[in-house]
């Protein structure tokens, strides 16, 4: 075998073991939740050693953390398979990605825990870096939605940065009152529609 079939074997046995770290996690994370879990039970349901867990993660918030940024990437890949782009109100588009978000958790329960608890309840560890990651989280979304928007709607006075900061303020705001620790994705949904509500009347102030 050659050195580079031996770099890539091992590349390939170190991807499968933080697969299966991974798969550990999510489940021990989503069964229990983030203060309730064990690594000693990640490391013997994905068949490695606890020193193992730690050669690939710093600790257990760090495993937490991975664990989400993949949870949130595989979401998104997810959500770019759908069309939610055409000629609809931006806000029916908000609307049918809430929907889509309902029915894709709907049948990953673990999934959905480890991402509300990463939401209203960061492990302290890394809150700053969670904030940071939920802050460009929302800015993508944020142009995702708004990106076709007709500024000639607004006062002359805003410009397209400032209607963004604006509604990335308002999503901030209806994050910080509405999410909590407990918060479940029946409680999201029940918040839907006051906080469509809440966004339009922050956009209306700002139009002609």
């Amino acid at each position: 075998m050659t050195r580079w079939s031996c770099l890539e074997a091992k590349m390939a046995n170190k991807d499968e073991t933080v697969k299966r770290i991974r798969a550990a996690a999510l489940v021990e994370f989503g069964e229990k939740g983030y203060s309730l879990a064990s690594t000693n039970a990640i490391h013997r349901a994905a068949d490695v050693s606890k020193g193992t867990i730690f050669l690939h993660f710093k600790n257990k918030a760090g495993l937490f953390y991975d664990l989400f940024s993949t949870l949130i990437d595989a979401m998104i890949e997810e959500m770019d398979r759908c069309c939610f782009e055409g000629d609809g109100d931006v806000f029916d588009r908000m609307v049918a990605v809430s929907l889509w978000k309902t029915a894709y958790f709907a049948n990953k329960p673990f999934e959905a825990r480890v991402l509300l608890e990463a939401v209203s309840n960061p492990p302290p560890e890394i809150k700053e870096q969670m904030r940071t990651h939920l802050e460009q989280l929302t800015l993508l979304s944020i142009d995702r939605f708004f990106h076709e928007i007709d500024m000639e709607r607004f006062k002359p006075e805003y410009t397209k940065d400032e209607v963004f900061r604006y509604i990335a303020l308002a999503l901030a705001g209806i994050q910080n009152n509405y999410v909590k620790p407990g918060t479940t994705m029946k409680d999201m949904m029940a918040i839907r529609d006051d906080s469509i509500r809440f966004l339009k009347t922050v956009i209306k102030g700002m139009e002609k």
